[in-house]
């Protein structure tokens, strides 16, 4: 395992407050790659310790866990919010449920010109660790 398109560097992200990322001077993302690390894909899939296996012993519980990725522009306002979810299980049809599991291109061009983004992820289990793979962020600089 690697980075996206087997890239030797990516980040991979812990919380225990929102993560963010600070630009010199303001930038416009686009891009972005996302995945689950396997310590987080293995816990969602199997359960263990205090997090509990999505969907619980029938496949039925609407589990989920997402990553919200925030803009903030020049004067601290929030420029927009984009979620994406890492694994969701609220479907009726169970073959649609599904857990992240390779690198996922999430288009940020919603969030304008930004100063900073936060990653903030979010879980139905108060027991799913909260960690995240990225790679590939790519953006515009205006000059």
């Amino acid at each position: 395992s690697g980075g996206a398109n087997e890239s030797e560097n990516y980040l991979v992200g812990h919380q225990f407050e929102k993560i963010s990322i600070d630009f010199k001077q303001l930038e416009e993302p686009r891009l972005v790659q996302l995945t689950n690390c396997t310590y987080t894909a293995l816990a969602i899939k199997y359960g263990y310790g205090f997090a509990k296996k999505f969907g619980g012993p029938d496949g039925r519980d609407p589990d989920w866990f997402k990553i919200a990725i925030t803009g903030i522009g020049h004067a601290n306002e929030i420029t927009g919010t984009i979620d994406f979810f890492l694994a969701d299980f609220r479907f009726d049809d169970d073959a649609l449920d599904y857990i992240i599991d390779k690198w996922e291109y999430v288009d940020l061009r919603g969030l304008g010109e930004v100063k900073r983004l936060e990653f903030e992820m979010v879980s139905s289990d108060a027991g799913t660790p909260l960690y995240f793979c990225l790679d590939n962020l790519k953006g515009r600089i205006h000059y």
